[in-house]
């Protein structure tokens, strides 16, 4: 099972039932999982480290780091739970990944983030 997405409040308190964030995601290669076994015979799995920020306080952000196959069934749990008006995805997305945040029906941007990985 996987672990809920960290919050953190850094301007005062926010609604529990927000439900208007910018969420951000980015995709990257996993070499090795959390058990340090090499996945590279594993081509299809995949990191994925996430930040929504409520676009009606600025002061509710959440963040998670994940693991995930190719059906992203945690991304697309993650999504669902955090009801974002807009996410925000590097132009480098895979096709799976894709498929599943357009499925959604929200808002999508496309930015050129740096091509390097986040820190574990």
């Amino acid at each position: 099972p996987s672990e809920p997405p960290t919050t953190t409040t850094i301007l005062g308190a926010a609604s529990r039932s927000e439900h208007n964030r910018l969420l951000v995601i980015w995709e990257y290669r996993l070499h090795e999982d959390q058990d340090g076994e090499i996945l590279e015979d594993n081509p299809k799995a995949v990191g994925f480290a996430l930040v929504a920020l409520s676009l009606t306080t600025g002061g509710r952000i959440t963040w998670d780091q994940f693991e995930d196959n190719y059906l992203r069934h945690q991304l697309e749990t993650r999504i669902y739970q955090l009801n974002p008006v807009e996410i925000i995805l590097p132009e480098s997305v895979s096709p799976s990944t894709w498929k599943v945040v357009q499925s959604l029906g929200v808002n999508i941007g496309l930015t050129n983030f740096l091509e390097t990985s986040p820190s574990t």
